[in-house]
């Protein structure tokens, strides 16, 4: 039954998780932890793979966790002139540089970047630029498939090769787990449960590191329960005041 081996499948990939990453996993709750104390806050940025969907903004998750994206948009309706398309530079180095300058990220933060392959250009321009400015990044990332991949970035560098921490997701090679006969790909995604599972692992160490040092940070409520809604809009006052 492909249910089972379904379940089979999710049960060895955490336990591949628990036994390979415990140390990473346990630096990243140490990182966050005494980043939060200090005063400074911790950004997830995500290229569409759970980890900032998962946490950001969460009934029973913290409410001091910020999402970062950025984006460029351009109106055109001119016609292309093919003469002078070959000359254009599309080059967007210093593009992440000046997103992480605009928006409020400093020194000291912690800038989470999940990515599967960890090989395109605004991944790795972001975490060589965050590095650069003196913001700690945690990379999640699938080592095996990244390996196997060329980067997209000039530096050839990889977002496993630049990161202050580096968690393997334990996603394979193409990220699918099983193979179905009738099935040209493999079928179901690893990176999104694994990463899920990770930075929920990392949280729970957070909290209890945080509660350890007598900080109590805000855990957010669901807002189906009317009196959370009040009591969720009071954490975010206390998160601009405090940080927590």
């Amino acid at each position: 039954m492909l249910r089972n081996r379904f379940y089979k499948a999710i049960d060895d990939l955490f336990e591949t998780i628990q036994t390979s990453q415990d140390q990473a996993i346990t630096d990243a709750g140490n990182l966050c932890s005494e980043t939060i104390a200090n005063g400074h806050t911790i950004h997830l940025y995500d290229t569409g793979h759970i980890i900032d969907s998962e946490l950001f903004n969460r009934a029973g998750g913290f409410n001091l966790l910020r999402q970062f994206k950025y984006n460029l948009n351009l109106t055109s309706t001119a016609r292309v002139q093919d003469a002078h398309e070959a000359d254009k530079d599309r080059n967007l180095e210093g593009f992440a540089e000046f997103a992480l300058k605009s928006a409020n990220i400093y020194p000291g933060d912690v800038l989470f970047i999940g990515s599967v392959s960890g090989i395109s250009f605004h991944v790795v321009d972001l975490a060589i630029a965050a590095t650069k400015m003196g913001i700690k990044v945690i990379g999640i990332t699938s080592v095996e498939f990244s390996k196997s991949l060329n980067s997209l970035h000039p530096t050839g560098k990889k977002l496993y090769e630049i990161v202050d921490i580096l968690i393997d997701n334990c996603a394979p090679h193409g990220d699918g787990m099983l193979d179905v006969d009738g099935v040209d790909q493999k079928f179901v995604p690893a990176s999104g449960l694994s990463s899920a599972y990770i930075m929920w692992a990392i949280m729970s160490d957070t909290l209890e590191n945080l509660l350890a040092k007598g900080l109590k940070p805000g855990i957010l409520g669901s807002v189906n329960y009317p009196p959370n809604v009040q009591s969720n809009i009071d954490l975010e006052d206390l998160y601009k005041e405090k940080g927590l």
